[in-house]
């Protein structure tokens, strides 16, 4: 089993289901009456953060409101969002289930999920470089460049990064029988 290409799979469902990462978590003090869970370290996963609007792979939040990518198509569709969904959600899920079908198989194929879920995870940061830079108008309301985006990008870029790595060494160590 590539446990490598397994981490990455579970690094790319963390990105895409949640919104932060709970680092202090507590059950129970003297302030709560009842058993609760709760989180008072929270690790933002956005991968950028402009004005305070802040876009997930999930979609984008502005501090009032949540916008879904695939909701958006329904209030006003356009291209852009489209494309976003696209690179950033269908790219992502693809991504999980290549990287667990390719951890499982110890052959060829095996091998050729593990360079799909790369290859995923590199289309994804691609269009969070380049596809941000162009529609910024649309998406941020604000024109921005190439050189600019690197000033919002935010911390689960970087964890996207860590991942796009992970899946290179999981690609190469990847055990064929």
């Amino acid at each position: 089993m590539n446990k490598i290409g397994f981490l990455s799979g579970v690094i790319t469902i963390l990105l895409l289901f949640l919104p932060f990462l709970p680092i202090g978590i507590y059950f129970w003090n003297e302030t709560t009456s009842s058993l609760e869970l709760n989180s008072y370290i929270k690790f933002p996963v956005s991968l950028l953060n402009l004005n305070n609007t802040k876009i997930f792979l999930w979609g984008s939040t502005n501090g009032n409101s949540i916008t879904f990518w695939f909701t958006d198509w329904f209030n006003n569709f356009s291209v852009t969002t489209v494309i976003t969904f696209l690179f950033l959600i269908v790219l992502s899920i693809l991504a999980i289930i290549f990287s667990f079908l390719g951890c499982v198989k110890e052959n060829q194929k095996g091998r050729r999920y593990m360079s799909f879920n790369f290859f995923a995870i590199f289309f994804i940061i691609f269009f969070t470089i380049i596809g941000f830079t162009i529609y910024s108008e649309e998406i941020f309301g604000s024109q921005f460049g190439l050189l600019e985006i690197y000033q919002y990008l935010d911390t689960g870029f970087y964890i996207l990064l860590i991942n796009f790595i992970l899946s290179i060494i999981a690609f190469i160590k990847h055990p064929i029988k």
